[in-house]
């Protein structure tokens, strides 16, 4: 049998070298090993009393590190105890875990009380996905790795939670000891949760399925661990650890010269070899490629090994590099005002950009109107039939690939006297602005940036909603204003990301950066294809409805609280848009609807329908 690690760390838990000092004791609060199971009863190594128990067909099996439960149907799970977590703010909980196939709402593990008070981890497509939800108000709070798993190998997945005095809370993920993902939006605890009742590994408070694989050495902390913490709890060796931490290339933002990566790392053999997520950027011996007028940002990934006799030790750690332009890049890279000079009306109305030239196009019935009469504002009417939506066209998706700071600004107004004022709450989609690599996000999970109206939120995911819950700023649901002229801007610095509604910051989360985020999952782009207002990038949610939009602006720079009133002018732009539409001497929504009954007719009239035709002449 192979030597448990847990036994290792208990002889010397205490490893002191010159960069490090790990203690994996220390508010151990459960720790099933499954190295001691009598029968059904599973012991807590962690000498709390916290013992399982095997339900179903359960069985014990040869694991990473000893001992594993082998859990491949849905009736098979281990019953932990009530209460476990009831005492648990700042947290760790970290598993090996081996599963023949990815079941994507199945559970590593689920403590709660039902299907509203629950927090639990489950595979997804190989990304795993930790949630916290204390209550239904409250809602899920979630985090997704943004490294995936391989099915049929044991990996090390571990989640930490560390909240503030004010019970802010910044939770990490890690896989194989590595960091794979972190939010600074956590607000529930597992104590939040109360006593749970319902506590179980491999098995979910739903009617989902199993996790069909093995799990070892199953551990829950009271503290968050921390990255040394982890890569000791995989097994790596101090020499290894050493070189991980001391390991940098420099400054990688807004670099102009060729990075000297490093071949070897450290005094104790430590090798190093690099690859680029996007050679056109950067080359993987650290070369850099300019573009003429926009950053241009990919990841290298380091890969360190550590070989003593026949054994190997391998880690990664990444870095997110930004390329600096050949030339200046513009602060302002568009901007739609929508201005009758910019304007032509063709078989389709489009609009020219203010700043770069780029040519919009009003697509299904959507056009260009004005509204008021002292002052007047073209806006984008987007009327009650679905499938209307602006196309921003494929050249300014280059622009997107090239933001790191940045920020996005649109003043909209949503009508709420149709009807579709709950739906506005309650219907995903409907996205306000979209810059996607695909039209079906669902099914191509190849990243995308978008504002969603119904929980309120800016999403820059390099999939899809698989990674959207470490991958938004929002405030949750019910929240996105409506009924009159209301402004929506997300602003980002330095990976962190703030939005304001109407000039007012509501939400802030630390976000990846579209340059990196977008390319993950896509090779041979220089940018988005589908960049929108008023249509979602996932091919079954609804378009936007009974909309005005004014005023889409894009930033390569992150605008501050006080920008918004001295760059945007915020609250003079939404009093003036609000008066413009109740002085506005026509029905906006008739005209829209008009519209629309016109261009019906000319179709009957251009394919010679009859039914159409005497509904016409009628």
């Amino acid at each position: 049998m192979k030597k448990k690690l847990y036994a290792f760390l208990l002889a010397a838990f205490f490893v002191t070298t010159s960069v490090f000092a790990v203690d994996l004791t220390s508010g151990l609060k459960l720790h099933y090993t499954f190295d001691d199971v009598d029968g059904t009863a599973v012991t807590d190594a962690s000498g709390n009393g916290y013992s399982a128990t095997l339900m179903g067909a359960a069985t014990i099996l040869e694991g990473k590190t000893g001992n594993a439960v082998n859990l491949t149907n849905v009736e098979d799970y281990v019953l932990m105890p009530e209460g476990v977590l009831a005492d648990v703010t700042n947290f760790t909980i970290a598993c090996w875990i081996n599963v023949n196939d990815f079941q994507y709402w199945g559970r590593v593990f689920d403590f709660g009380s039902g299907q509203e008070i629950n927090t639990f981890m489950a595979p997804l497509d190989g990304h795993f996905k930790f949630v916290i939800k204390k209550d239904a108000t409250v809602g899920e709070q979630a985090l997704t790795a943004t490294v995936k798993a391989v099915a049929g190998e044991w990996t090390h997945l571990a989640v930490t939670g560390e909240y503030n005095e004010n019970g802010e809370g910044t939770v990490k993920f890690y896989v194989n000891g590595a960091l794979a993902g972190t939010s600074t939006t956590f607000t529930s605890t597992p104590a939040s949760m109360g006593v749970t009742t319902q506590n179980y590994l491999g098995k979910s408070q739903y009617p989902d399925p199993t996790i069909n694989g093995k799990i070892d050495d199953f551990r829950v902390y009271t503290r968050a661990l921390t990255q040394e913490d982890m890569m000791v709890m995989n097994g790596y060796p101090v020499e290894l650890i050493n070189a991980y931490n001391t390991l940098s290339i420099g400054n990688t933002v807004d670099i102009t010269a060729n990075l000297t990566l490093p071949a070897t790392q450290g005094t104790d053999g430590v090798t190093v070899t690099w690859k680029s997520s996007d050679t056109l950027v950067v080359e993987n011996d650290g070369t850099i490629h300019q573009l003429d007028r926009f950053r241009a940002a990919a990841t290298l990934t380091a890969t360190l090994t550590y070989v003593v006799g026949t054994d190997t030790s391998t880690v990664v750690k990444m870095f997110d590099v930004v390329v600096y332009p050949k030339n200046a890049p513009l602060e302002i890279i568009a901007t739609w005002n929508f201005l009758d000079e910019n304007i032509k009306r063709d078989s389709l109305t489009t609009v020219v950009d203010e700043t770069s030239g780029y040519i919009a196009t009003c697509m299904g019935g959507a056009d260009i109107v004005p509204i008021g009469t002292d002052e007047v504002f073209n806006v984008v009417s987007i009327g009650s039939e679905s499938g209307q939506y602006v196309d921003l066209g494929q050249d300014i998706g280059q622009a997107i690939y090239g933001l790191t700071d940045y920020t996005v600004s649109l003043f909209f107004r949503k009508d709420t006297t149709d009807g579709s004022a709950a739906s506005w709450y309650s219907e995903y989609g409907k996205h306000l602005y979209a810059f996607s690599n695909t039209n079906d996000m669902e099914a191509q999970k190849v990243g995308g940036m978008y504002f969603e109206p119904r929980r309120a939120r800016h999403v820059c995911t390099p999939d899809n909603y698989g990674s959207e819950g470490t991958a938004n700023v929002g405030v949750g649901e019910k929240v996105t204003p409506q009924g009159s002229w209301h402004s929506v801007v997300y602003s980002q610095t330095s990976g962190v990301g703030i939005l304001y509604f109407d000039g007012i910051q509501v939400a802030t989360a630390a976000m990846p950066n579209p340059g990196v985020a977008l390319k993950k999952n896509v090779t041979g782009r220089t940018g988005t294809n589908f960049n929108y207002l008023g249509r979602p990038t996932y091919k079954n949610d609804p378009y936007l409805k009974n909309a005005l939009l004014y005023g889409f602006e894009l930033y390569s720079v992150g605008l501050t609280a006080d920008d918004l009133e001295d760059v945007l002018g915020i609250q003079a732009k939404i009093a003036s848009l609000d008066l413009a539409y109740e002085n506005t001497n026509y029905d906006v929504k008739a005209y829209m609807a008009l519209m629309g009954l016109l261009g019906k007719a000319e179709t009957a009239v251009a394919v010679g329908y009859e039914p159409g035709l005497g509904a016409l002449n009628a």
